[in-house]
């Protein structure tokens, strides 16, 4: 568990300073098997645990090529943590419910907005 911790914080720095395709080949070098994606989703399920304190269900994953989402569904809304691997990012989103379910749109659905990126949240609202 502790080199997953070291593998994100590696992420972090070289995003923040380095961001080129270098850093990007070394990111793929990085996590290149499902048992190192593994090892950082339980990392974020671990760390976002507390979610479940305040109402929200036990997590949900839902996997792909390119991304894991972990979903914490409350009555209204939901906490996803988005993990993308082809770009080597991670984002904190506030997604709106339709029928306590997750929407079928990313951005939009049912002709309104429904996940929104809580740093940008926080920049709006202060």
């Amino acid at each position: 568990m502790k080199w997953s911790v070291k593998v994100l914080k590696a992420m972090a720095i070289a995003r923040r300073f380095l961001n080129n395709q270098g850093v990007k080949a070394a990111y793929q070098v990085l996590i290149t098997s499902m048992s190192e994606k593994e090892e950082i989703e339980e990392w974020v399920i671990d760390q976002f645990s507390k979610l479940e304190n305040y109402g929200l269900s036990r997590p949900v994953i839902k996997r792909d090529d390119w991304t894991t989402s972990v979903d914490w569904l409350g009555a209204d809304i939901a906490i996803e943590i988005e993990l993308d691997w082809r770009e080597f990012d991670a984002f904190v989103l506030v997604v709106r419910l339709e029928n306590r379910q997750l929407p079928q749109g990313y951005y939009v659905s049912n002709g309104k907005p429904c996940r929104f990126h809580l740093q940008k949240v926080i920049q709006e609202r202060g």
